[in-house]
């Protein structure tokens, strides 16, 4: 049995959710019954249209010099010389990346191939509120969204007009959707708070979001790219400054993250 948290308010006893074992639809039925206000995942908003896609992230940082494989060499020095350990496992099979984009049948932005051509998730908690996914992964939990959303359209059909995953998923990258669409690809997650990858054409193409069970992705973009998103976890690292939420501290050998005050 695992707690799963959505948003602050709800706590769910979700049984196999990291267990291989357990199928994905019984996972799915679990969550959808245990949710106190399902339908209110799909309810319209306004006019009954998106909020249009911003041109800027909540964290205004550009990719630092170097792009995405600059910041993981950052990343992994600091692990190296503070925890005595590197920071991320070793890259993704090829094929498996090639697989996994064709299986999503969107294009990739070049930063998210070559996240998983350098890594293959992590098994530090590099992130405060998030665990790094590997490919297999965030293919598991791509495909448990989007049964969620399938369910949830299925049962309330009178909502399900105003979230067309065609209609939405031909919008601009960062427009807020409201649903888990299949443009989205998941890079991290932890206890139903997933951070996704939004490869939707447009300008913020490749600009991160969380998607959550609560509040779906109506925030928004939390960075423009992978890249600007670990040039920020590299800063925050090597500074102690703030990433999201929280601040970085070495102790003992451990990687300990506090929330900032």
């Amino acid at each position: 049995m695992t707690a799963v948290y959505f948003d602050t308010i709800y706590e769910l006893e979700i049984f196999g959710i990291t267990d291989f074992s357990v199928p994905t639809d019984a996972i799915v039925e679990q969550i959808l019954t245990a949710l106190p206000n399902a339908r209110n995942i799909l309810q319209p908003s306004g006019e009954n249209s998106p909020t249009p896609a911003t041109s800027r992230a909540r964290f205004d940082i550009h990719a630092g010099p170097g792009g995405l494989s600059g910041q993981l060499d950052r990343i992994t020095t600091w692990t190296q010389t503070h925890l005595g350990r590197a920071a991320f496992l070793p890259a993704a099979d090829p094929s498996d990346i090639a697989a996994a984009q064709q299986y999503s049948g969107n294009r990739w932005p070049q930063d998210l191939l070559d996240l998983f051509s350098r890594i293959n998730g992590s098994e530090l908690p590099i992130l405060p509120e998030h665990d790094l996914l590997s490919l297999d992964r965030s293919n598991d939990i791509r495909q448990l969204w989007l049964d969620i959303t399938t369910d949830l359209r299925q049962r309330h059909p009178e909502m399900a007009a105003d979230f067309d995953p065609e209609v939405l998923g031909a919008m601009p990258a960062g427009t807020p959707a409201g649903i888990y669409l299949p443009q989205f690809v998941p890079i991290a997650d932890r206890d139903g708070a997933t951070l996704v990858v939004d490869t939707r054409p447009g300008d913020l193409h490749g600009c991160i979001t969380e998607y959550t069970a609560e509040g779906s992705d109506d925030d928004g973009p939390l960075w423009t790219s992978l890249a600007a998103m670990l040039t920020n976890l590299a800063d925050s690292l090597e500074t102690g400054t703030e990433f999201l939420r929280d601040r970085p501290s070495a102790v003992a050998g451990e990687l300990i993250w506090e929330q900032a005050r």
